[in-house]
């Protein structure tokens, strides 16, 4: 098929290749016009496209609806993104100039440039926010923005366009601003892109803007109800947007309550020193904006993401103020950047600064055990409804409303109370506890007990392996790994674990010794070192000791393969994992070892035929036969073969296709 670049490449933070949107315009040699977009995955770390760029190229198509992540389908549907694409052979023409259509494209590839080269270890960040482009932004960095509740900063939505507007204001003043609003509007709206949260702030504010200078008096509901149904007109796929939903709830929020709550707080904190009223001031309607831009976001972070951030208050009435400086702060110093370059770099020191000093904080706070709590527990839930009517009963009350002494306390109480039981809830764990993970085609078996967490191996081919454990951890007050395994390094036990390492603290992570030359060793290693791992490599048969359970780990030849089998014990009871280790590397194990009896044995290879030998199941006599596979999978795993050779030993056997995921306590 032939297609156009329709934007800059860039490469996979999964380092996967180099990604770019294309316009397809045929395929097989039929036209098709230029209305279907990819997003073409380029296998190689060498390619740079510009938009117009020509692409010839063989590809199979992926389409969205195919996917089983629904977040996944309703982003790109709302991006107008049909299908991806990936492919190694590729032929590139380079269009002789950019066509002037591309111009905002251009701009934002030179922004960004530009924010690279000034503001150093703050350049993601600055990105983000003037860009809307989260690609420099590290895995660690997104989860902690995550779990002080603070996201909201880095996209780009109804908060940096008001800022915007809000600097054009201030230089223009209020008659000229709407004239000179507009066009840097419609500008920074095709910088960014159709997304959906963007162009719902964008419709209001240009309302907001022009409703005086036609005598219209400013309905902010009546403005948010328009520019919704305008967006749903345009792509009616917007509605699944979970970024539309969380901007127009906010925005809601803040339209019917944020007054009210701001003047109700106002009335019992009444200060006379001039020097501390506007401090106070200010901290008064940030907590009325951040607590009433929560009421309707909340349920719908619960439901598409089942966490609830319990920092996301104290956390935004510390930063939210940084923001505003360093999205105008970053403007200047671009825009001094093209006239003045010399004076941008001293200019952008400052905002650096304060950049990092954000990052810095929002670091320290995510550190801060249960701040994000697992929203599908039950005593989260009844405390969120709870809050959510002791707040409409607050803001509806009409002759005689309840007085900040008492409603603080019946707020605050009930919060301490669920966190309790939340935290007895969670903390039930058994001694040891082992649970082979249902991700699908993969491997991931997570080792618990009530003061370590190991982890062996995080892949799948099917599912997103590194979520399904965040989710499992999330009932941990620290989401700390003590140990991380990994078997061997096949996409379908690894592909997790570089966002495991940038989400969660991995204190050590053990490879083969042999496997330095692998071309996935490389970033793991480079991963590892980003996150404060420690990379820990197994020549020989080594024991890891833990308060609770003892490991064993046996470093495995078979051919040019090389890869690890682990073996948990406590007290009498033992598990194994050989990983994809076949028969030759079973042979090894057995000759080389001496493995113990166990009860429960992790089917080696997802139940293929060539994995599970005779000799190996004789040897270590396993009760119970745990096997992680995805149903109806192209191998036909687990085999006939395998079945039998377990169940002629009466093997009593559980697989996460048929089972969800396997839980065994020790």
């Amino acid at each position: 098929m032939i297609a156009v670049a329709d934007d800059y490449s860039s490469p996979s933070k999964s380092r996967d290749g180099i990604w770019c949107l294309c316009r397809v315009e045929t395929i097989n040699g039929r036209f098709v016009g230029n209305n279907t977009i990819l997003n073409v995955c380029f296998r190689t770390d060498t390619l740079q496209l510009r938009p117009g760029d020509s692409v010839l190229f063989d590809a199979e198509l992926l389409p969205f609806e195919n996917t089983d992540d629904f977040l996944e389908f309703t982003y790109y549907k709302t991006r107008y993104i049909d299908a991806r694409a990936f492919t190694d052979y590729f032929k590139i023409t380079p269009c002789e100039k950019i066509p002037i259509r591309y111009f905002p494209k251009m701009l934002s590839n030179t922004i960004r440039d530009k924010i690279n080269l000034l503001f150093g270890e703050a350049a993601g960040l600055l990105r983000a926010l003037l860009t809307g482009d989260r690609k420099l932004l590290t895995i660690r960095q997104t989860e902690n923005l995550r779990v002080t509740g603070l996201s909201h900063v880095v996209a780009v939505s109804g908060m940096h366009v008001a800022f915007l507007v809000g600097f054009v204001l201030l230089l223009f003043g209020r008659r000229r601003a709407p004239f000179v609003a507009l066009p840097i509007l419609l500008l920074f709206g095709m910088m960014i892109g159709p997304v959906p949260s963007v162009m719902r702030a964008l419709f209001m504010q240009c309302a907001l803007l022009f409703a005086p200078l036609f005598k219209q008096e400013v309905d902010s509901v009546t403005s948010l109800a328009g520019a919704l149904g305008l967006i749903l007109i345009i792509n009616p796929y917007s509605v699944l947007d979970v970024g539309l939903q969380l901007s127009f709830g906010a925005t809601l929020g803040l339209v019917l309550y944020a007054q009210k709550l701001n003047d109700c707080l106002l009335f019992y904190v009444r200060i006379k020193n001039k020097w501390l009223a506007k401090p106070m001031c200010y901290l008064v309607a940030t907590f009325a904006a951040s607590v009433c831009a929560m009421i309707f976001t909340i349920p719908i972070t619960m439901l598409s993401f089942g966490t609830l951030s319990l920092l996301a208050i104290p956390s935004n009435l510390l930063t939210i103020w940084s923001i505003s400086v360093l999205f105008i702060g970053g403007i200047v110093v671009i825009i001094l950047a093209f006239l003045f370059p010399i004076v941008a770099y001293y200019v952008a020191i400052p905002v650096k600064l304060l950049g990092c000093g954000f990052l810095w904080v929002t670091d320290l706070f995510a550190k801060i055990p249960y701040g994000l709590l697992d929203a599908r527990n039950p005593s989260v839930v009844v405390f969120v409804l709870y809050a959510l009517g002791v707040f409409l009963w607050v803001m509806l009350a009409k002759k005689r409303k309840p007085p900040v002494w008492l409603v603080f306390p019946i707020i605050l109480i009930p919060l301490a109370i669920s966190v309790s039981v939340y935290i007895f809830d969670t903390s039930q764990i058994p001694n040891v506890s082992a649970t082979v993970l249902d991700v699908g085609h993969g491997l991931s078996v997570l080792v618990e007990t009530k003061d370590e967490t190991i982890l062996i191996d995080c892949g799948s081919k099917s599912h997103n392996a590194a979520h399904i454990v965040y989710d499992r951890l999330l009932r941990r007050s620290d989401r700390t790994i003590d140990a991380l395994i990994l078997t061997h390094l096949d996409s379908d036990h690894i592909n997790g674990v570089e966002n495991i390492l940038g989400r969660l603290h991995v204190s050590k992570l053990y490879l083969h010794a042999e496997l330095s030359e692998h071309t996935k060793f490389k970033v793991l290693q480079e991963s590892a070192q980003e996150n404060g791992t420690e990379l820990v490599l197994v020549r020989y048969q080594k024991e890891l000791t833990f308060p609770n359970t003892a490991l064993t780990v046996y470093p495995v030849e078979e051919g040019k393969e090389r890869m690890l089998a682990v073996n948990v014990a406590h007290g009498e009871t033992d598990l194994l994992i050989t990983g994809d280790m076949g028969m030759k590397g079973e042979e090894y194990m057995l000759d080389w070892f001496n493995l113990p009896d166990v009860e429960y044995y992790v089917v080696g290879h997802h139940g293929s035929n060539t994995s599970t030998s005779d000799r190996l199941l004789d040897e270590i006599d396993p009760e119970y036969a745990l096997i992680s596979v995805n149903s109806g999978n192209q191998y036909g795993h687990p085999t006939t073969e395998v079945l039998k050779r377990l169940d002629s030993r009466n093997v009593k056997i559980s697989r996460t296709d048929l089972n969800g995921e396997i839980r065994v306590n020790f």
